[in-house]
């Protein structure tokens, strides 16, 4: 399958073409949701309201998952997501579509580290997202450093959160 630049550089011009596109936009989408959950999920205190704006994120991307599924499924192609292909494995530098990033994206508590893959893929994504995801970010940095989330380590499937960076 086509990256999302060849998609651009070669522009879409079939049907298959496009649903190629959308279906990489499905997975691209959804790949974001498991690293923005187990961070949210991780939060014990949040007088910030960090958790609030993951969870805002996490309902953006599965906006945007959904849209593209819906109009694969108006041109007559069929989602392809029951298969073990379709997430990618953790940590990943690379999410579906070819796109590369600098720092891994992985299933991990929020941390600071954390906020600054989350900084990448919210941010460094222009084109991608609407004008007011600068602000958010911008917004998400403030309150994360002004809550106590990033000093609250636990584990997404449990454990010492003394143990974390160990990991």
């Amino acid at each position: 399958m086509k990256t999302i630049a060849q998609f651009v550089e070669d522009r879409i011009t079939t049907l298959s073409d496009l649903k190629d596109a959308l279906q990489t936009a499905m997975q691209l989408e959804f790949s974001t949701i498991p690293p923005y959950l187990c961070a949210q999920w991780s939060i014990n205190s949040d007088p910030g309201g960090v958790g609030g704006m993951i969870e805002d994120i996490v309902v953006q991307e599965m906006y945007h998952f959904a849209l593209a599924g819906n109009m694969l499924t108006a041109i007559g192609g069929v989602p392809s997501i029951a298969n073990a292909a379709f997430i990618p494995s953790y940590p990943t530098n690379v999410l579906p579509g070819g796109i590369l990033q600098k720092l891994p994206v992985d299933l991990k508590p929020l941390t600071p580290d954390q906020v600054q893959v989350f900084m990448i893929l919210r941010c460094d994504r222009r084109g991608f997202h609407h004008s007011q995801s600068h602000d958010q970010c911008q917004r998400f940095r403030g309150q994360f450093r002004g809550s106590n989330a990033d000093q609250e380590h636990s584990r997404c499937a449990g454990g010492d959160p003394a143990d974390q960076g160990r990991r």
